[in-house]
């Protein structure tokens, strides 16, 4: 089964935990995933590097979030139209 990982600091981390959470297709009612249940040391560092982030991201230009947003759809989202799924739409795959 997939497994979803916390995204901390630029890059993905699997939880310590051992411990997760089905993730459902509202659509069918049928688990398709599972998320990991973070640690405190997770949710610690997941915060303290979204707090060093917005240092810079709230002073940056509209064209540079843009491009930012653009590389992580393209580059590190590893299919984007399976998020539809979690959200209910149906999917034409």
């Amino acid at each position: 089964m997939k497994t979803i990982t916390h995204w901390i600091g630029g890059k993905p981390v699997e939880s310590a935990s051992g411990r997760f959470g089905a993730v459902y297709d509202p659509a069918t009612g049928a688990q398709e995933k599972q998320v990991g249940f973070a640690t405190v040391d997770e949710v610690d560092a997941a915060v303290a590097s979204a707090k060093a982030a917005f240092e810079t991201w709230g002073t940056s230009s509209l064209a540079g979030r843009t491009a930012v947003l653009f590389e992580v759809i393209t580059t590190r989202w590893p299919d984007p139209a399976d998020s539809g799924i979690n959200l209910g739409f149906p999917s034409h795959s």
